[in-house]
């Protein structure tokens, strides 16, 4: 069996993982299609409908500034995901890059590389997050995805150093070095087909841990920006309603961790299908 045909059937044998595959695709589909889901822009503010109870044509209530809630839950799935690809395009590829290069490199490098990944993950994840957008005053795409990025790349670095020294004494890296191959070779033709199903494993398990570090940042007033209505900021808002409308805080805090947990659930799956010592 393949490595997605195994995942398939892992998915298919738990009743659990095929309700959390269903919610990720129903909350990716929120995200890319929102028409099809609700009538209603995000960002359309009417006061006079403030707090509004649930009815036909707001399910989920109204927020404390007249907006649908519902319709800012899927603006802040789009917000969500997009956060969580970019992070992920971002820094996996420079973790595993550096990772292999301190692993193929000489030990200085691989000194200089570990020492690196060592103070960035000296920071608990969050904090080392929000320093970013602390530092630099500002909030955007652009900051948020760098600060994301910037607390996921030196675990890959750390898994692709230790694949690369496992693999790069085998006989036949030494006879593709004899034969000429340069480090670029070695590392998409060698190294990388090790290292991918482990990156895989991680990066399953790290998108639940993305989605709760963005809300986080949205909760504390460091997320995208102010008028995009993420998850995060969503909760923060509704905070101020807790006692007498809770539901403002609650839905996007039920939508965080539905998604967050699917993520757990679904990185279990593909642990248990590709990591060899699960067998």
């Amino acid at each position: 069996m393949t490595s997605m045909e195994r995942i398939i059937y892992g998915v298919r044998q738990s009743k659990l993982a095929i309700v959390c595959l269903s919610v990720f695709f129903v909350l990716m589909l929120m995200a890319i299609f929102p028409g099809l889901f609700t009538a209603y822009d995000a960002s359309h503010v009417e006061v006079t409908k403030r707090l509004l109870p649930p009815s036909g044509k707001h399910f989920l209530w109204t927020d404390g500034i007249g907006r649908d809630v519902f319709a800012c839950l899927i603006s802040g799935a789009r917000a969500t995901f997009g956060v969580l690809f970019l992070s992920a395009v971002i820094s996996v590829p420079i973790g595993l890059f550096l990772g292999v290069l301190a692993g193929y490199a000489g030990s200085g490098v691989r000194r200089f590389v570990l020492r690196l990944t060592d103070v960035f993950l000296s920071f608990p994840r969050l904090v080392l997050a929000m320093m970013l957008p602390a530092l630099l005053g500002c909030r955007g795409w652009l900051t948020t995805v760098s600060a994301m990025a910037l607390t996921l790349w030196p675990y890959y670095t750390r898994l692709a150093c230790v694949e690369t020294m496992r693999v790069r004494h085998m006989p036949f890296v030494h006879i593709a070095v004899l034969q000429g191959a340069r480090f670029g070779y070695l590392m998409r033709v060698h190294f990388l087909p090790f290292i991918i199903p482990s990156a895989v494993i991680r990066l399953s398990t790290d998108c639940s841990l993305i989605v709760l570090t963005a809300a986080s940042l949205g909760f504390l007033g460091l997320g995208i920006a102010p008028d995009v209505p993420e998850w995060g900021a969503l909760a923060a808002q509704g905070s101020s309603f807790l006692l007498t409308h809770s539901w403002i805080a609650l839905a996007p805090g039920m939508v965080i961790f539905l998604l967050s947990f699917s993520f757990q659930v679904l990185g279990d799956v593909v642990r248990d299908a590709l990591d060899p010592k699960q067998k």
